[in-house]
């Protein structure tokens, strides 16, 4: 019965994690110190130590802060610029009449390498703590070097995304623990190789 009362426990201080999470990315530029907290908080849980749940994440939030808004203002216009290179390269390869749709698989790259990045960024800086050029690189060195883990992960997030949008709408309600619990269980795996 202990058992049953922990796992309940357990299951309720993740689901207010998530929901606290979605309420400190409502300010958007604050998405970084967010998610950075939030995947602190993640592998807390994975390592049976979360304690205070809501005081340790603004812990987190409050010392990730600077770092993470950096980080998310970086990935942020590396969005920006492949958003306005996409519909450069749309208007391009409509007026060359498909001449120019090798611009088309470059686009697709470009993309998958930031949101690659994007996977890893925030896991990492919550696990080591590292400077901001440290921590891009580093995460897109080992999203590389994993491509495996980087493509699985971004099809689970799409799946888990889509089901719920399409078939099943109450899922978007804890998409942010299901996706950061995914990701989280996935990234411990392969961060856990770089610990010193």
């Amino acid at each position: 019965m202990n058992n049953y009362f922990e796992v309940t426990a357990k299951i309720w201080s993740m689901f207010l994690l998530s929901i606290i999470y979605v309420i400190c990315c409502i300010p958007i530029f604050t998405i970084g110190a967010a998610t950075t907290s939030y995947c602190y908080m993640l592998f807390r849980f994975k390592d049976k130590r979360e304690g205070r749940v809501i005081e340790n994440y603004f812990i987190s939030f409050k010392k990730e802060f600077v770092q993470s808004t950096k980080v998310w203002g970086i990935m942020m216009v590396a969005l920006v610029i492949l958003y306005f290179d996409s519909v450069l390269s749309s208007n391009l390869v409509l007026e060359s009449n498909g001449k120019l749709a090798m611009l088309y698989p470059m686009y697709y790259l470009l993309l998958f390498l930031v949101m690659a990045v994007l996977i890893y960024v925030f896991a990492y800086m919550a696990r080591f703590k590292d400077g901001v050029i440290k921590s891009l690189k580093n995460s897109f060195l080992i999203a590389t070097r994993h491509l495996g883990y980087t493509i699985t992960i971004m099809l689970i997030d799409y799946l888990i995304i889509k089901v719920g949008l399409d078939y099943f709408l109450p899922v978007t309600i804890i998409t942010p623990l299901l996706i950061g619990w995914v990701n989280v269980s996935l990234l411990n795996i392969i961060l856990k190789k770089y610990e010193s």
